[in-house]
């Protein structure tokens, strides 16, 4: 006698119970995937990344988090990029944190990638780097 494929492979024997088993597994395996991204989110750096790769990256992570149904917020990604940047780029991030208001990703991402040219010119003009900072905060005119 042969055995119905469903109850051989999961122990069920029927199509309903069959069906409870193939839903667990998927919200298992979701949850699992859901977990790995957020951790690596959650511990993403800068490192020798320029800003606009680590950007990418970080909207890249909180674009799949959300299509796999865990939603990151818009500050919660500005936050997060804030905090991974590196040293280099501290005087920007405090200034962009006492603002009134935490600006928008597109505007963080601006602002950095402004402050990151800024730093690459910073040897030939010897501009200190506080005076760069609020430089890059200045509204266009």
């Amino acid at each position: 006698m042969i055995e119905p494929t469903g109850k051989r492979q999961t122990g069920t024997s029927s199509a309903s119970e069959l069906w409870s088993v193939i839903e667990e597994t998927f919200f298992q395996q979701l949850f699992a995937k859901q977990m790995q991204l957020r951790t690596q989110f959650q511990v993403l750096k800068q490192n020798d990344l320029s800003i606009i790769d680590y950007c990418d990256k970080a909207k890249h992570l909180a674009d799949s988090l959300k299509v796999a149904g865990d939603s990151i917020t818009d500050s919660s990604l500005v936050l997060q990029v804030l905090h991974g940047m590196n040293h280099d780029f501290t005087p920007i991030r405090l200034n962009i944190e006492s603002g009134d208001a935490l600006p928008t990703f597109h505007q963080v991402r601006s602002k950095l990638l402004t402050y990151e040219a800024r730093l690459s010119q910073q040897e030939t003009f010897n501009t200190p780097v506080s005076a760069m900072a609020a430089m890059t905060m200045r509204p266009p005119h």
